[in-house]
């Protein structure tokens, strides 16, 4: 089944939308949720955001500085890919950041 191409306004205006519902999306998850040719959609993308090359979001295209939103309602998490059944949040026991330092003297 084909998609067919709407116009590049609204599909900016769809891609701004789901961007404001997570900063990550995976290709696979935004052809899915809005329903465009995958090289349409590529070539819009292109123009408002990057594709992640390495780190935790690696093939996960996020919003670039210039076009993020200040007052993000959205949060850290990737978008979940299409086909999961899973929510795509991971579970990370890494508590880091609570952890308290004690200075050493000798």
């Amino acid at each position: 089944m084909k998609a067919a191409r709407i116009p590049q306004n609204e599909l900016m205006d769809k891609i701004f939308a789901c961007f404001r519902r997570f900063n990550y999306w995976s290709m696979r998850a935004l052809r899915t949720e809005l329903q465009q040719p995958e090289a349409y959609l590529r070539e819009t993308l292109d123009r408002v955001a990057v594709l992640a090359r390495s780190g935790r979001f690696t093939g996960q295209w996020s919003l670039k500085d210039e076009n993020r939103i200040v007052n993000y309602e959205g949060s850290l998490e990737a978008a979940p890919d299409a086909n999961d059944s899973d929510t795509g949040m991971e579970d990370d026991d890494d508590d880091d950041e609570d952890m308290k330092f004690e200075d050493v003297v000798s």
